[in-house]
C-alpha cells in the first residue's frame, strides 16, 4: 500500500484536516458517532478521552450518557448491561484497568453483544510504570474481542469508526478494542483528517440493530446461563465462527470505508490467486477448482467449490476516481497505469489497482514459463486488463480485436494447480468456469462499449 502528498482537488466527502492527539482523535470518533452510553473510570494514559467526551457533552455536542463506575470492574459491568439493552458503548481504558476488568471480557464476547472498548497500551504494574508497552492488550487475545492496532492518531480515528460497523455486523457481533499506544500515539499530535459531517460518519456505521435486548418485558431472556457440553463446545464454536467471519469481512469493510475517505493513496491487491503467507491456501482470490492446500483434488474434491471475487468491479461500485487492473506480462500498460495512479492518488483521492502475479512454486509451473502463464490469463479472458477512470470503463487490451484469443483451457493447463480441469471427470467444472469466464468479459466489453456503464 502506497501513500501519497495530501492535496485534494477532489469530489470526495467533506472532510477536516486538524492537529490531534490520538486521545482525541477517539473521542472525536466516539462524538460523531453519538453512542448511547460510556461507563468509564479514568486511567492513564486514556484519561484524556473521558475528559474531552465529558466536556463536549457539557457543549451539547454529543448525547453519550456518560456513568463514571467505581472501578474497571464496575464499568464493565455497566457497558455489559447497556450493551444487553441494545445500546451502542463505548469505553476506554488502559493498564491495570484493563486487567481489572479482564473477568466482564469474555462473558460480553461468549454472549456475543458488540461494544467499542479503546485500550491506550501501558506496562502493567509491578513494579509501578506507566510507560507505554503492549503487556496489558497481550493479555486480552484469548478474550473473544476483535482488537485493532491504531498506529497513529489517524488510525485511531478511523478504526473507532470502523469497530463499530464491523462489531454490530449480524454476521460477527462481537466487542471490539481499539489499541494505540501510550503516550506515543495518544499524546502526541499528528495530523488528522475527519469527516466535517457526522452524518457521513452515522450513515456509514448504520443504525444499530441488536436481535434481542433485555429492556423488553413482554420478552423476558435469560442472558449468559449455565452451560453444559454439547452446548458449551457450541458456543465456543460459533465464537470461532465469527473470528472467521471476521476475518473474511474486515477487507470489504476497509476497503468500503477507504472509498469513503477518499485518502490520498493507492491500494494494490497483489493477486497471486492464494493465500500465501503460510503456504498456498484458497483464498477469496483463488478461481473455481483450482487446487490448493486447503482446496484439494480427489474423488472427493475437485479444487476449490466457488468462483473468486471480482475486487476490480467491487471497487469500481463503490466510484472511486480510478481503478486499474495490469498484468506482468504487459510492463508498458503497467507503467503507464501507476503514473496515472500516482496522479489520481495526488489530485482526486483513492485509487485501486488489481496486478497479476504468477507464483511458480504455488501454481505448479516451469519459472520460466511465467510471462507467458501471465499473458495467457490476459488472452484467454480470464484476467481482462482494463480501467475505470471517473466511471468510464475502458478495455486496454483485447485479445479478439487481435486475433490472440485463446480457449480458457489452455491457460488451465499450463499450471499444476488446474491441470486437472482437463480431465472427463472435471467437465463439469470446466464448463461452469469458462461460463463465468465468458459471462465476466461479455458484461465488461459492454461497460467498454457503452457511454453510461
Amino acid at each position: 500500500m502506497t501513500f501519497l502528498p495530501l492535496k485534494m482537488e477532489q469530489k470526495m466527502t467533506a472532510q477536516v484536516v486538524d492537529f490531534l492527539k490520538g486521545n482525541e482523535a477517539a473521542a472525536l470518533a466516539a462524538r460523531q458517532i453519538n453512542f448511547h452510553l460510556m461507563g468509564y473510570y479514568p486511567i492513564t494514559p486514556s484519561t484524556e478521552i473521558a475528559e474531552d467526551l465529558d466536556e463536549t457533552f457539557s457543549r451539547g455536542e454529543h448525547q453519550i450518557r456518560m456513568i463514571p463506575a467505581d472501578g474497571e470492574h464496575g464499568d464493565a459491568g455497566i457497558c455489559y448491561g447497556a450493551a444487553t439493552g441494545g445500546g451502542r458503548v463505548f469505553n476506554a481504558t488502559s493498564a491495570n484497568g484493563l486487567l481489572y476488568a479482564m473477568e466482564q471480557l469474555p462473558v460480553q464476547s461468549g454472549t456475543r453483544f458488540p461494544m467499542v472498548l479503546n485500550v491506550v497500551t501501558r506496562s502493567i504494574s509491578g513494579p509501578l510504570d506507566i510507560r507505554g508497552d503492549h503487556s496489558d492488550i497481550m493479555m486480552a487475545l484469548n478474550a473473544g474481542w476483535i482488537i485493532l492496532l491504531a498506529r497513529n492518531p489517524q488510525a485511531a480515528y478511523d478504526m473507532n469508526l470502523l469497530a463499530v460497523r464491523v462489531g454490530e455486523h449480524p454476521d460477527i457481533r462481537l466487542p471490539v478494542m481499539v489499541a494505540m499506544d501510550g503516550f506515543f500515539t495518544s499524546h502526541q499530535k499528528r495530523r488528522v483528517s475527519y469527516f466535517r459531517d457526522p452524518q457521513v460518519v452515522q450513515e456509514f456505521i448504520g443504525q444499530p440493530r441488536a436481535p434481542v435486548s433485555s429492556l423488553v418485558p413482554a420478552n423476558p431472556l435469560t442472558i449468559g446461563a449455565y452451560m453444559n457440553d454439547p452446548d458449551l463446545i457450541n458456543n465456543k464454536y460459533q465464537l470461532k465462527l465469527a473470528m472467521d467471519s471476521a476475518e473474511c469481512l474486515l477487507p470489504q469493510i476497509f476497503a468500503e470505508y477507504g472509498a469513503l475517505r477518499g485518502h490520498p493513496m493507492i491500494v494494490l491487491e497483489y493477486d497471486n490467486q492464494g493465500y500465501m503467507n503460510t503456504g498456498h491456501q484458497l483464498s477469496y482470490a483463488t478461481p473455481l477448482g483450482h487446487a490448493t492446500a486447503t482446496s484439494h483434488v480427489g474423488p472427493r474434491e475437485s479444487g476449490k467449490g466457488f468462483h473468486h471475487k471480482d475486487t476490480a468491479q467491487i471497487m469500481a461500485a463503490t466510484h472511486v476516481p480510478y481503478v486499474f487492473t495490469g498484468v506482468e506480462g504487459l510492463g508498458t500498460d503497467l507503467v503507464s497505469k501507476g503514473a496515472k495512479a500516482q496522479w489520481y492518488a495526488r489530485n482526486r483521492g483513492f485509487v485501486f489497482g488489481k496486478v497479476l502475479s504468477v507464483c511458480p512454486l504455488s501454481w505448479r509451473y516451469d519459472e520460466r514459463l511465467g510471462t507467458k502463464i501471465a499473458k495467457a490469463a490476459v488472452d484467454c479472458c480470464f484476467f481482462p486488463v482494463y480501467e475505470v477512470e471517473n466511471g468510464k470503463t475502458s478495455i486496454n487490451y483485447n485479445p479478439e480485436n487481435q486475433g490472440k484469443r485463446l480457449p480458457v483451457s489452455d491457460w488451465l493447463g499450463m499450471m499444476g494447480k488446474s491441470r486437472h480441469l482437463l480431465k472427463p471427470e472435471y467437465a463439469g467444472v470446466l464448463r461452469e468456469f469458462e461460463r463465468e469466464v465468458e459471462r465476466r468479459w461479455k458484461r465488461l466489453k459492454a461497460m467498454h462499449d457503452h457511454p453510461v456503464l
